[in-house]
């Protein structure tokens, strides 16, 4: 959320400018008004170039405590999504010294791991979606339903009591078939997506489920999931 008298001093032009530039992106739906200012619609995300340069140094503890995780329990096949919390896991299981097999419609991720040559990555099949960098569509869910792993890795773009949500449909569609596959499902989430629900739900809590993040969450999330099962990174 960003008020009018903010936008005017970082970019050095007046009230009244930004008031209009406010109005034509809120007729384009590129965000909604508030009093005084302007908040991202609930149902959007920004590009995943945007979302890379953000939350950097905690998507990196998430992603470390993801890898630990990984190694403690002995997993030896994960599908792991895609978006900037998933890619940070991808980097950081390039320095990892145990054997993986992973399941990825992301090309980023399948990028990453591939360069560990301990890892033996499985790309999905399905349409491309440029944006986001994945592959989406009945082709990815029928690939997916012919697996099965020890584990899931889902980043997300709201995380509530209920479960995580995603702004894009086509990639919850994924990440959705993914978690069913999972023997387990981590969800690796920063602190700000805490409390927010995006366009489609993910995945509903349930007794296979590990949320890895920096910040401890609020006790209804924390209540929910239960002992044992939120990892502060």
């Amino acid at each position: 959320t960003l008020r009018v008298g903010a936008l005017a001093a970082r970019l050095d032009v007046s009230p009244e400018t930004v008031r209009r530039d406010l109005a034509d992106l809120a007729a384009a739906g590129r965000l909604s008004r508030t009093y005084g200012g302007a908040i991202r619609p609930a149902t959007a995300e920004p590009a995943l170039t945007e979302r890379l340069s953000l939350h950097v140094a905690a998507r990196r503890r998430i992603a470390d405590a993801a890898v630990a995780w990984l190694a403690a329990e002995r997993i030896a096949t994960v599908a792991l999504g895609g978006g900037a919390s998933a890619l940070h896991v991808a980097r950081a299981l390039r320095r990892a010294d145990h054997a993986l097999t992973v399941v990825t419609p992301a090309i980023s991720v399948a990028q990453e791991v591939a360069a560990n040559p301990a890892h033996t990555v499985m790309m999905l099949p399905g349409q491309v979606a440029p944006a986001e960098g994945i592959v989406h569509g009945a082709e990815t869910a029928a690939a997916l339903a012919a697996y099965r792993v020890d584990a899931a890795i889902l980043g997300a773009s709201g995380v509530d009591a209920e479960g995580t949500t995603d702004a894009m449909a086509e990639a919850a569609q994924t990440y959705a078939a993914m978690a069913a596959a999972a023997t387990r499902v981590a969800v690796v989430a920063d602190a700000s997506k805490f409390g927010h629900a995006a366009l489609r739900r993910v995945h509903r809590w349930d007794d296979r489920s590990l949320l890895i993040c920096d910040e401890a969450p609020g006790r209804a999330l924390s209540d929910r999931l239960g002992p044992g099962r939120v990892r502060v990174a």
